[in-house]
């Protein structure tokens, strides 16, 4: 299945390592992306140090929505990552039009 990106409203929900790697993806795909976590701004940054990935979470958001502040506008697509339970309520509500990708660990290290 190949899906075009370029120019779509994606949400990346759930800022760890996994949220940051689909978010550079995305956006090397021409997306536009909108990180979404529950933490506040400063945890998020802690987070992205203590994990080695705080210059790859640059690059991978066009904008960063935090301490549960959701965007208002629409999106085409929310890839949720791995942590994140699909059951949140903010991802209950999305219209159904919307194209959810729930994130599995397929490995660890």
């Amino acid at each position: 299945m190949t899906m075009e990106l370029r120019d779509k409203i994606c949400w990346v929900v759930g800022l760890a390592r996994s949220g940051c790697a689909a978010g550079g993806l995305l956006r090397r795909h021409g997306a536009r992306v909108i990180g979404i976590d529950d933490a506040q701004e400063s945890e998020l940054s802690a987070r992205w140090l203590r994990e080695g990935v705080a210059r790859e979470s640059r690059d991978a958001f066009d904008e960063v929505a935090s301490a549960g502040r959701w965007p208002e506008g629409p999106c085409d697509l929310v890839v949720i990552s791995p942590g994140v339970p699909t059951a949140h309520p903010r991802l209950l509500a999305l219209p159904d039009f919307v194209e959810v990708y729930p994130g599995h660990v397929a490995g660890s290290t």
